[in-house]
């Protein structure tokens, strides 16, 4: 059985060159959609999108962007989600199951076959999940999700704690950040955490239980780590870049490793106005290895993934792993939610609720 539905679609319009203006660089579009699943596919309805700030790296469109497509003008825009399966023509997918994965953020999609069996690297785009301890289902795109999966697997990958190390994660409180803290003090790491405002401190240091940390608003970064890490860095786990990542290069002790997993104080600001690091020759001096990388990387899914499926929906359940979100509601509020996480309204994980199970 078919049937055509209205179907609002949050869609990108125009690469920004700073922050994205509603209306301008994204709009919301009713693309009437057919209940009619494609050979081999699916309809789904969404129920949670994720939103991430790498996101804003893909507004610089397609052929701009290597690391993960760029957005496509006039295409819906995708990110890390779960919805509901509606309609099935595929045997691994029945009606009414969950799948998650980068998905259009609209009220309905289609999933082709071909989609279904595409990979990205070692991962596939789209998955089934079964929700084992029946977990809120935000907590698919956040910490069993893109988020976890990213924090997981560059963790153990890259990493590689040593119990006693001292580690710096800085963004601490957002959702990539929010479980490398709890990881580190599970492997016995000292962490040093840095966040943006006072509430978010008292959330890594009290909640999630980092050793120490500081707020980069009300202490110069630099300034904090040479109190808070006098013997230097062993690792850091860099999420913000700028000033952040020249900081780390100058506090890292000989043989260091600084993970980088993203730079989200330079996404919004055109390249003349980017920060220059200006000490890169502390690398070669210190010896520190540099690795950047993305979630599904051959070197790091492969041998990270089944162990992060087997143990992080656990953790979860029993409170061993904690994580904050700030949910939005409806997908008329993408634009206010995806601006959140630049301008410091975002705790957490940023989700869109669009619809209930």
């Amino acid at each position: 059985m078919g049937g055509e539905v209205s179907n609002k679609t949050w869609v990108f319009k125009k690469s920004p060159s700073s922050l994205p203006e509603p209306g301008v660089h994204t709009a919301f579009e009713d693309r009437p959609l057919s209940l009619v699943a494609p050979p081999g596919g699916l309809v789904i309805k969404l129920l949670t999108a994720g939103l991430d700030p790498h996101q804003r790296d893909r507004m610089r469109g397609a052929g701009n962007v290597d690391y993960v497509p760029g957005y496509e003008v006039d295409e819906p825009i995708t990110n890390f989600s779960i919805a509901k399966v509606i309609r099935s023509d595929n045997d691994a997918f029945e009606e009414g199951s969950l799948i998650a994965g980068s998905l259009p953020i609209a009220e309905y999609g289609i999933i082709p076959k071909e989609l279904i069996d595409a990979r990205a690297m070692a991962s596939p785009l789209v998955w089934k999940v079964s929700n084992d301890y029946n977990l809120d289902v935000k907590h698919y795109v956040g910490t069993l999700g893109l988020a976890g999966m990213t924090a997981w697997n560059s963790f153990y990958g890259l990493v590689k704690p040593v119990k006693g190390e001292t580690i710096w994660v800085n963004a601490a409180s957002s959702s990539v950040g929010e479980v490398v803290v709890q990881l580190a003090k599970i492997e016995g790491m000292k962490v040093i955490a840095s966040v943006s405002s006072d509430d978010k401190l008292d959330y890594v240091v009290n909640e999630l239980g980092a050793d120490v940390g500081f707020n980069y608003r009300k202490e110069p970064v630099g300034k904090a780590l040479k109190r808070l890490a006098p013997d230097g860095l062993d690792v850091v786990f860099e999420n913000v870049g700028g000033d952040h990542f020249q900081a780390a290069i100058e506090n890292m002790k000989w043989f260091g490793r600084i993970i980088s997993c993203g730079t989200a104080s330079q996404y919004n600001k055109p390249v003349e106005e980017q920060y220059g690091v200006t000490n890169l020759s502390e690398i070669f001096r210190r010896r520190i290895k540099i690795q950047g990388f993305i979630f599904w990387d051959d070197n790091i899914y492969t041998d990270n993934i089944e162990n992060f499926k087997a143990t992080m929906p656990k953790w979860v359940s029993e409170g061993k792993i904690k994580s904050r979100y700030t949910q939005f509601e409806g997908i008329e509020q993408a634009d206010k939610a995806f601006l959140s996480m630049f301008t410091g309204g975002s705790h957490g994980k940023t989700v869109l609720k669009i619809s209930d199970p």
